[in-house]
């Protein structure tokens, strides 16, 4: 895949990734219809976000990485635009990450998105470490 031409003078460059996974489902609360990550069981939140940055740690090399958790959903609750983004990721890759999730956590139905500072890696290295995100 090569990056979209740049008007002269301005290189290309992305800022930020974003990551999706299921989540435990003792690792959620639900309030008010929308699932909340919470601290109940051994920092889970801090947990997951470690879990994030540990995967954008082994996929890029670098020490640290900025990562945050920017939307918590149900596979069946709001947020269409995303979830109908997952579900064309999960589609294109014959949802190998949902059947794995699932098989190891039956029943689980909470999705994280979380977001990863890439601001510092070159263009050539995001290209290069495409296929460990198809995986």
């Amino acid at each position: 895949m090569n990056p979209p031409a740049a008007p002269e003078g301005l290189p290309v460059f992305i800022d930020y990734i974003y990551m999706y996974g299921y989540l435990w489902k003792e690792d959620c609360v639900v309030c008010k219809g929308l699932p909340l990550l919470h601290n109940r069981r051994e920092h889970s939140v801090k947990r997951v976000v470690a879990r994030v940055a540990w995967a954008a740690h082994e996929v890029f090399g670098r020490k640290y990485m900025q990562t945050s958790i920017v939307h918590m959903l149900t596979i069946h609750g709001g947020g269409r635009a995303i979830l109908s983004t997952i579900a064309r990721i999960e589609s294109d890759t014959d949802e190998k990450a949902k059947k794995a999730w699932q098989g190891q956590h039956p029943g689980a139905k909470q999705v994280g998105v979380a977001k990863v500072d890439v601001s510092e890696v070159p263009m050539a290295e995001l290209q290069a470490a495409l296929p460990a995100f198809e995986s």
